[in-house]
């Protein structure tokens, strides 16, 4: 029987052997940015740290502004280089945020996954905080962060290959010259690393083995910290983070986190438990150390910084690793059915992201009476 999701696959495979995948996945990226602006009703004046971003891409070395950021350097570096630059800057973020899309659909594509379940895990990403927050927050650098994780996480498949691991670790490391945060998903990259994906037992010995490459990648990062330090005074530096006032202020904060948690994927929510409960039935121990790290490590930004539902979208891995596995579990066609429902009732639901001052609503560009 020609399910009509097989036809829709038929259809797209036909694209792309008209034009190319990385085409198509441009159009498939460009589509879902579009349809998440719908959703959250973007904005395009730079703000809070967006404008602190803005000023440091007019001289990402310019020790006298004393920037506040100076230690997020990649962002406004790509931007300084590619001309965008002060007022035009909050156009890189956006063009990550396509170009992280695109390559969603365009790295399952190559892991042979069909056009239609490749289309599904970029929605995943597009229609949650993971990109209604970056579109209403110009300026901020989030998503150049996500792109460079994403590569990390998922676009090399045999890391039995030292060249593989390299690259990886690479892409993690570019990821925290973004931001700092990054640095949560090491434990989770270094699992992934030695377990294969997720694929063979977590063995401690080979853990540490596997680590040496990732301190390695650590060193010039750190040599950069103390470059920036010893040149010019940044305001969120480790011992900003740790102050009696940040972390009580953090603690406070805390008490959106379960429903700050729930709104940065909600209904989609259903893939990591369902995938979750399957795991514990099959006693299948190694994907879930996977998991756990992702959540809890991600979870523990949350004593130190206190944008809650931005800093729980760094989760995204979780998000796609656990949708490949109930498409494994459940089947193509089960799994499609699924997702398109739960696609359809998350688009019913409110939209709200959390931060210290409670829950925010993220109202629809169509229902947005300003």
């Amino acid at each position: 029987m020609n399910h009509p999701q097989n036809k829709f696959s038929n259809l797209i495979l036909k694209l792309e052997q008209k034009t190319n995948l990385a085409f198509v996945a441009c159009v498939i990226g460009l589509f879902f940015l579009g349809l998440s602006m719908l959703f959250c009703t973007p904005s395009f004046e730079p703000m809070y740290h967006g404008k602190v971003y803005s000023e440091l891409s007019n001289n990402p070395f310019d020790w006298d502004a004393n920037s506040s950021l100076q230690y997020r350097i990649l962002a406004p570096l790509i931007g300084f280089m590619l001309q965008l630059r002060g007022t035009s800057f909050f156009y890189l973020p956006l063009l990550f945020l396509w170009f992280w899309l695109s390559t969603v659909y365009f790295v399952f594509r190559k892991k042979r996954v069909t056009p239609t379940i490749s289309i599904i895990m970029t929605s995943l990403l597009a229609l949650s905080c993971t990109l209604f927050i970056p579109l209403i927050s110009p300026g901020y650098t989030d998503s150049v962060s996500y792109f460079f994780l994403f590569i990390a996480f998922f676009y090399f498949e045999d890391f039995t290959l030292p060249s593989n691991r390299i690259k990886s670790v690479v892409c993690f490391i570019l990821a925290m010259f973004n931001h700092e945060s990054s640095f949560f998903l090491f434990p989770a990259l270094l699992v992934y690393h030695q377990t294969l994906g997720g694929t063979k037992s977590v063995n401690f010995r080979e853990l540490l083995h596997f680590s040496g490459i990732f301190i390695l990648g650590f060193i010039p990062y750190i040599a950069f910290r103390y470059w920036v330090s010893s040149n010019t005074s940044v305001e969120y530096s480790a011992s900003f983070y740790f102050t009696d006032a940040n972390i009580k202020t953090c603690l406070d904060a805390l008490r959106w986190a379960p429903v700050g948690l729930f709104f940065t994927f909600k209904l989609f929510w259903v893939f990591p438990i369902l995938y979750t409960v399957h795991l514990l039935r099959t006693k299948n121990f190694t994907p879930l150390i996977l998991l756990a790290s992702i959540f809890v490590f991600s979870m523990l930004q949350l004593l130190i910084a206190y944008d809650v539902s931005r800093m729980l979208c760094l989760m995204f891995p979780l998000l796609l690793y656990s949708a490949l596995g109930c498409n494994t579990h459940w089947g193509s066609q089960k799994f499609v059915m699924v997702s398109i429902g739960l696609v359809f009732l998350d688009l019913l639901l409110p939209s709200y992201f959390a931060s210290k001052d409670g829950l925010h609503a993220l109202i629809p560009i169509f229902m947005n009476q300003n």
